[in-house]
């Protein structure tokens, strides 16, 4: 579900850190896909969506596809949530 780049990233985490990473992504591209119009499958899969942080840790969807895309993942102990809102690029 992860791409490359996301996996070299949850390597760096520690376990429940890891944890809560692969399951705000996993939230957060669901989110993509569903905003996108297709949900996961042939058109988006996992792979076409990657979400990386800045380096104050905002997360950032680095292959919108051709469009705008501002994420927020949260997420507690039992539960990861996101909501992703897309824009047409000027």
């Amino acid at each position: 579900m992860l791409t490359a780049a996301e996996t070299s990233a949850y390597r760096q985490l520690k376990q429940t850190r890891a944890i809560e990473f692969v399951a705000g992504r996993f939230a957060a591209k669901e989110a993509f896909s569903k905003a996108y119009g297709t949900g996961i499958g042939p058109e988006c899969s996992f792979q076409d969506i990657e979400i990386l942080n800045t380096m104050n840790g905002k997360p950032i969807v680095t292959h919108p596809f051709e469009l705008k895309a501002f994420v927020s993942i949260t997420h507690t102990d039992t539960v990861a949530m996101a909501q992703v809102i897309l824009e047409e690029r000027d």
